[in-house]
Order: structure tokens, then C-alpha cells, then sequence
């Protein structure tokens, strides 16, 4: 297991991020019918970590660069953690728990990452997972609590899923890569830009040194402050570092995949054209002209190869997109968000 590593210079944009009003954290909420096997459940987490070492290293400033290090203390007990949900312990208390957990800075002096194991009312246990966004994207983190589940009930921990395996590969528009239509039509942020745009945004005296170092970069940065300001409303102002968090009832993915199928449309178009009708509907609620709101939202875009070996780290990029709040009807509201 390597003891140390140097931390990219993305990654490392994702660190110095981290404010109190915005956290720089990926939480997620798994749920189980009935009680999960503590026992099972650690060695699961062991196996994991053999896998992906950087769960047992901390990220550490030396000389103005960042480091994974491996700490020597690590206790998992540290990590996986047990909690009592008050009151009927059903949706709304377990939302209350992810919520306080989304306002709470994780701990620098360990490795970045908890989880929360809980009983709910809801019929099984739920484990609240979460992990700094410098330890990984979305992509790669799911793939890395993919190690800790079994094949089997009786079956041993799940190797390493491996691109093929991955269904969500075989959808070029949500995996771009070979300059696909997604990634040409949009801001592409990624590798050593996107953390040359986040230094420039946090230390704007860098912009010039920034800008010498190319034409690509400097086109990209120009762009970037040469966007629109979106439209001031209810849904502009500034964060607070209190949060709140609620999450719909699912829909399974094979029946979004159907529509998706018989409207030529993707996942994300579907995804992204229900959020902008929803903000929609709750400017609309609130007595607002939605007609005059324009917002534009930044989308992650994979772009690892089909033949990437799961290693942790952020390897993505951003599309920006204007939402079309504009649109009342659905369908034509879907068509706009897959042509834009």
C-alpha cells in the first residue's frame, strides 16, 4: 500500500474550495430492507480500502503542496459510526440527519471520509456515506463503494467493476469521449483548467499569469467571464452554511430509460429538463414571471476512458447549460434541453 502521494493539482482545487457556506463533500444514502451484518459490512469496508488505499490516508500541506499520507492512527471506528434517528425515525427525521451531516465540515486530521449507519421506520437500516469530492468524482466513488458489496448473500466482496460491466458506459452522451457532440458544444473545464479556473476565481491576481500560459486557456477563461450573469431571483443569493436536504420518491431507472428510448432523448436530458420544470413550477408558485428567468446550471460530464482502471481522483468536465424556465410545455421543454 503506498504511504504517500502526490495530490493533483484538481484534486487539490477541490481542498481549497472547502468553505463553511459550501462544502466541498459527495453525500449519499444507501437503503437496505431489513438489518445489515455489522461484521460483513466491516470487512467489506476493509476490502475496499485494500483496494482503494487513499480511504486510509490523510490529505496533508507540506511546502504548499498537497500529499496523501498514510495515517497511522487510523481507526474505522472513526469512520463507520452508529445513530439513533429521533422521533418516528421515518423520511423526514432521516432527511434532518443528511442535512446536518451536509452542514458539517468532515475531519482534516483523518482520512475524508464517514458513514452513518441508522434503523429507520422505513423498513430496513440506512447508511449515509460521505466523502470529500477531493478524494474522487461521482464516477469513481460509486465504483469504490461498489468493493464493499457482495456478489451473493453469502458471497464474498465485489471485485472491482470494470468499464464494461458498466452500464452507464454504453451511453456516449453521459460518457463522452472522441469529441463528442456534449463536450464541442460546451464549456469543457477540465484537468489543469478547471483548477486554473478555480485559482483564478479565488485569487484573481493569478488571472494574468494564467493567461501567458496559452491560447487554449485563455480562450476558455474568457469565455467563462464573458458569460451572462444569470437572472437575479429567488434561487440567486448567497449560500448559508446551514443546508437542507429532501429527496423525491425513486423512479426505476429501466422506465426512465423507456422514455428516454421513445423520445430520442438521454437520462440526462430527462433529468435536467424535470429540474428546470421544476424550478419552474416553484417560481411560479411563488408568484414569479418564470418567462424572464434565466439560469444557467454547470453539468458534469465523465470524460474517463472506456478502458479506465477505477482509480479515485476527479476526472470530469463542466457544460454550461441555460435551462429553459422559459418553456411551459414539457415535451418542448425536453427538446430544448437536448438540443442546447
Amino acid at each position: 500500500m503506498p504511504l504517500s502521494e502526490f495530490i493533483s493539482c484538481v484534486d487539490t482545487a477541490w481542498l481549497r474550495m472547502d468553505r463553511p457556506n459550501n462544502l466541498m463533500q459527495i453525500i449519499g444514502v444507501l437503503m437496505f430492507e431489513g438489518q445489515l451484518d455489522e461484521p460483513r459490512l466491516r470487512d467489506g469496508l476493509r476490502h475496499t480500502m485494500s483496494v482503494q488505499p487513499r480511504f486510509q490516508q490523510r490529505a496533508m500541506l507540506e511546502g504548499g503542496s498537497y500529499y496523501w499520507r498514510h495515517d497511522p492512527d487510523f481507526d474505522l471506528d472513526q469512520h463507520l459510526k452508529r445513530v439513533i434517528l429521533p422521533g418516528k425515525a421515518g423520511k423526514l427525521e432521516l432527511e434532518k440527519l443528511v442535512a446536518d451531516l451536509a452542514s458539517t465540515p468532515l475531519n482534516h486530521q483523518r482520512p475524508l471520509w464517514d458513514m452513518h449507519l441508522t434503523d429507520t421506520s422505513l423498513g430496513g437500516q440506512a447508511l449515509v456515506v460521505r466523502i470529500h469530492h477531493a478524494m474522487g468524482d461521482g464516477f469513481s466513488l460509486v465504483r469504490a463503494i461498489l468493493t464493499m458489496m457482495d456478489n451473493t448473500p453469502q458471497g464474498s466482496p465485489r471485485p472491482q467493476p470494470s468499464a464494461q460491466q458498466d452500464e452507464s458506459a454504453q451511453e456516449e452522451e453521459e460518457m463522452p469521449h472522441g469529441g463528442s457532440r456534449l463536450v464541442r458544444a460546451g464549456l469543457k473545464l477540465t484537468g489543469n483548467l478547471w483548477s486554473r479556473y478555480v485559482d483564478v476565481v479565488t485569487h484573481p491576481t493569478k488571472a494574468m499569469d494564467y493567461l501567458k500560459i496559452g491560447r487554449d486557456v485563455a480562450s476558455e477563461l474568457c469565455h467563462i467571464a464573458t458569460l451572462n450573469d444569470d437572472s437575479p431571483c429567488r434561487l440567486r443569493g448567497k449560500t448559508a452554511s446551514t443546508k437542507r436536504v429532501a429527496w423525491s420518491e425513486q423512479i426505476a431507472l429501466p422506465d426512465i430509460k423507456a422514455v428516454g428510448k421513445v423520445l430520442g432523448c438521454s437520462v440526462n436530458d430527462l433529468l435536467i429538463a424535470a429540474t428546470a420544470g421544476a424550478f419552474r413550477h416553484y417560481l411560479q408558485e411563488k408568484g414569479d414571471d418564470a418567462d424572464k428567468v434565466e439560469i444557467r446550471a454547470l453539468v458534469p460530464v465523465n470524460m474517463r476512458a472506456p478502458d479506465d482502471d477505477g482509480a479515485l481522483g476527479n476526472r470530469f468536465g463542466l457544460v454550461a447549460l441555460d435551462l429553459p424556465l422559459d418553456i411551459e410545455h414539457p415535451l418542448q421543454r425536453l427538446y430544448a434541453v437536448r438540443d442546447r
